[in-house]
């Protein structure tokens, strides 16, 4: 699941804490992040029946997912 990470101290850890408020584990992740950019794209890995539950949480909380 792409999520789009402003280039902002604490951004990653809010968004992991997103995260675990949903009861949702992160079994992987992979960040893409050119120097200068304001905002990085962060992979997130979980299990397939916690992908919607996930998807849903953050975007409540106000993070944009990647199409």
């Amino acid at each position: 699941m792409p999520v789009v990470l402003p280039d902002q101290p604490g951004e990653l850890a809010r968004l992991f804490a997103a995260a675990e408020d949903a009861g949702v584990n992160i079994e992987n992740v992979s960040i893409e992040h050119s120097p200068g950019q304001p905002v990085g794209l962060v992979e997130l890995s979980v299990a397939p029946g916690a992908q919607h539950a996930l998807a849903q949480a953050l975007i409540e909380r106000g993070w944009q997912l990647h199409a």
